[in-house]
């Protein structure tokens, strides 16, 4: 019974979808007859209007397409010209970025230096010579581990 069902549904879809086609295009096919019929000018006149308004409708049509064209090519020149600046912009604030870090890692190395100058200074003669040459070379390693991260950031040339 449900199959039967099932069976009529569909065949009542189809008949719809059918019967829906058949009548949009009979309505078409009378419309058109009226509107032949009814017309106050021939059938050649009405041919050289149907010409002449899509003509113009192409002429419209072309001129609006040539219009967002160009919108589109100044809106890409416009976009690509503030990309531009705004990798400048980015790029000058790295560079100072860059010469800032220098300048403090150098002043950083100075400071190391001064310090170590200071506590050799403080130690007196009897201290031992080994202590005082693993001070230098702690020193020296500092020295030059903020000397490599000054050369790492140097820009390239």
């Amino acid at each position: 019974m449900f199959k039967h069902l099932a069976k009529y549904k569909i065949q009542k879809k189809s008949t719809y979808k059918k019967t829906l086609l058949l009548t949009t295009i009979v309505g078409s096919i009378i419309g058109a007859g009226v509107a032949l019929f009814s017309s106050p000018t021939s059938g050649s006149q009405n041919r050289r209007l149907a010409v002449k308004k899509s003509q113009q409708l192409a002429g419209y049509t072309k001129d609006k397409i040539t219009m967002l064209e160009e919108q589109a090519k100044k809106a890409g020149s416009s976009l690509g010209n503030e990309m531009e600046k705004e990798i400048k912009q980015i790029s000058d604030m790295a560079g100072e970025l860059a010469t800032s870090t220098r300048e403090n890692l150098s002043k950083v190395a100075e400071k190391l230096s001064q310090a170590i100058i200071s506590v050799k200074s403080k130690l007196n003669k009897d201290t031992d010579v080994e202590i005082i040459n693993k001070i230098d070379n702690i020193g020296k390693k500092a020295t030059q581990v903020v000397e490599d991260s000054v050369e790492a950031i140097r820009p390239k040339k």
